[in-house]
């Protein structure tokens, strides 16, 4: 998997010559405006690796607790529940957890990627504080019949199979998708302070379908995706222990109707959705388990069209979410409604755009302002300025311990501005980007002992700045094509409790990732690492967690009979063993490898 930075062009056009869908059909036009003087990372689809794999393969720090527990991304020193996650253009983030555990998804064929760093809460609403994670299907790109099936077995008992189903005609489609998963995680380890181990209680399996289908009539775009998962696994031991921590399950469930009707002065977008999380924890043998079931339903509109010049965008959002657990001490249910406006604009030399969004449950109003302007043939400067917020979730409020029905929402500002260039010599281009960026947060909501309780709590305040670059180079050498991907960032996270500031935990001060692909006639190889320094693990910063990097490799051949492919490859994550954990007492695996292959049978009615 290899990420692609690049900076988004053509955010909004007439309605005539809108771009391409990123979506079935569909067109994700607020993603696009998000993306104004701000860099994208997309992510190329088709591993079948976990989301959270792939995410820590792009550089990206990833928050794992455990090979099997959950996995969540943190960007810019936001807390995971600070990055919004979007799903065919609904929010996926659990209400009562504010976040979603990136193990549970997963990067197969049909998903288009795209991540959005800084705040977007003008766009999105609460939770787009340290960016924005979209996920789209996508329709297949032929007319026509496919039919796919991969196999892969790896080190620790990996095994993987995955099939899938496509049929494409000028006004339908239809795709249908399967996917199980399971690993047995018996690592060896070894961290400070223990002894030779190996990795107990910590498998895992995971089975995922998923249908999609959509139709074109006349004026009318409709797509409807509907993805099924449910997952086992145990958590595994302590760092040195030989007692199980438990074991969870969960079963999610979700439904998205997207509908857009066109004409030549004005577009229509509806979309709906349904979001089911239920969620089982047994600590241990002797203890009772711990269920939650939440729910979302979310219904969204919005209207294109030209005025004087500007592209506007004018909708509603209407979210009601619902949590259930043995915890709270009453029924967990809210309705948020909001509105939002988005002006945009562009000539040769520059592009601007402004939005605003309010948040009637809140009463919050939240805005951004953003540009673009070009200072020659190769250079483009950007800036961005918005506030933002983050309302509680449902366990800050209701949780019967620990929840705090006085806590206040999250409230801030950002800003950031940098330069993007794009060269081409030859055979040779080039992609750079460099940003700094600055913002702050009043009333951060976190979780922090008090009296030997875990209890929901506003800091006063916290500060987070920093510097991201990124940087993407390709070419051909004979006939060898080549392209290097590096990204870095700097982050520096303080926080202030009762007048003490502390570095926010678990956020590095460096991370980055370097990868090399390579490809030639039918082979190819991808090789890299990724890396992250010292992360603070208590609140005093008195401890800490070393930094690591982790190296890997993949190589294999794809061969092509008429239409149909096949394609074998093999790869090796951690090549150099070198231990290593990401949570304190949650070690994680060595060197691994794994084998790979897959068949894909088409009918084209088109040329391949």
């Amino acid at each position: 998997m290899t990420g692609i930075v690049c900076c988004i062009s053509l955010l909004l056009s007439a309605p005539d010559t809108f771009p391409a869908a990123d979506t079935i059909f569909i067109h994700e036009k607020r993603q696009q405006l998000a993306s104004v003087g701000k860099n994208v990372l997309h992510f190329e689809p088709g591993s079948g690796n976990l989301l959270s794999q792939d995410l820590a393969s792009a550089g990206l720090s990833i928050r794992q607790y455990g090979p099997s527990g959950i996995g969540t991304l943190s960007r810019r020193g936001a807390d995971p529940s600070q990055l919004q996650i979007l799903w065919n253009g609904i929010v996926l983030n659990n209400p009562m957890l504010g976040m979603t555990d990136l193990g549970l998804l997963q990067n197969d064929a049909q998903s288009r990627i795209a991540l959005t760093e800084g705040s977007s809460g003008s766009f999105y609403g609460s939770g787009s504080v340290g960016g924005t994670l979209s996920m789209q299907h996508v329709q297949p790109e032929k007319i026509g019949e496919s039919l796919a099936s991969s196999f892969t077995a790896g080190s620790f008992g990996r095994i993987q199979a995955n099939a899938d189903c496509r049929i494409k005609s000028s006004k339908s489609f239809f795709i249908w998708d399967n996917q199980w998963l399971n690993v047995k995680n018996n690592f060896p380890y070894k961290i400070e302070n223990t002894s030779n181990a190996n990795m107990q209680y910590a498998e895992r399996e995971q089975n995922k379908s998923r249908i999609s289908s959509g139709l074109h009539y006349r004026k009318w775009d409709v797509a409807l995706h509907s993805e099924w998962q449910k997952g086992e696994r145990g958590l595994g031991t302590s760092a040195g222990g030989t007692s199980s921590l438990g074991w969870q399950a969960d079963e999610n469930k979700r439904i998205a109707l997207l509908a857009n009707y066109q004409s030549s002065k004005v577009k229509w977008v509806q979309r709906l959705g349904f979001i089911q999380d239920n969620f089982v924890f047994q600590p241990l043998a002797n203890q009772y388990k711990d269920s939650s079931r939440s729910q979302s339903l979310q219904y969204q509109q919005e209207w294109h069209f030209t005025v004087g010049g500007w592209n506007v965008i004018v909708g509603a959002d209407l979210w009601q979410v619902s949590g259930k657990t043995r915890a709270y001490t009453k029924q967990a249910q809210q309705l948020f409604p909001a509105q939002f406006l988005s002006l945009f604009k562009q000539n040769k030399k520059y592009r601007i755009a402004a939005s605003s969004r309010w948040e009637w449950h809140e009463q919050i109003l939240v805005n951004a302002v953003s540009g673009e302007y070009a200072l020659g043939k190769v250079i483009n400067f950007k800036s961005f300025v918005s506030n933002s917020f983050r309302r509680p979730t449902l366990n800050d409020q209701y949780w019967s311990l620990g929840g705090n029905a006085n806590i206040k929402p999250e409230r801030g500002g950002n800003a950031e501005a940098g330069l993007a260039a794009k060269w081409m010599q030859g055979n040779v281009k080039a992609d750079i980007a460099a940003t700094l960026w600055a913002r702050y947060l009043n009333n951060p909501i976190v979780w922090l002992p008090e009296n030997n309780i875990w209890t929901a709590s506003n800091m006063q305040r916290g500060d987070y700045y920093g510097t991201q670059f990124s940087a993407v180079l390709s070419g051909l050498i004979g006939q060898t094509q080549w392209q290097c991907h590096t990204t870095a960032e700097w982050c520096r996270a303080e926080m202030l409790k009762n007048d003490v500031q502390f570095r926010a935990l678990f956020v590095p001060a460096f991370s980055g990732a370097c990868f090399l692909k390579l490809q030639r006639n039918k082979w190819f190889m991808n090789t890299g690492c990724n890396w992250q320094t010292m992360r603070y693990t208590s609140t005093d910063n008195l401890s800490s967690l070393p930094g690591y990097t982790l190296f890997s490799v993949q190589t294999g051949k794809e061969l092509r009979f008429k239409q149909h492919n096949l394609s074998l490859s093999a790869g090796a994550d951690n090549i150099f063993n070198r231990s290593y954990e990401v949570m304190p007492g949650r070690p994680m695996p060595l060197s691994s490898f794994w084998l790979k292959a897959m068949i894909q049978i088409n009918n084209y009615k088109n040329k391949p």
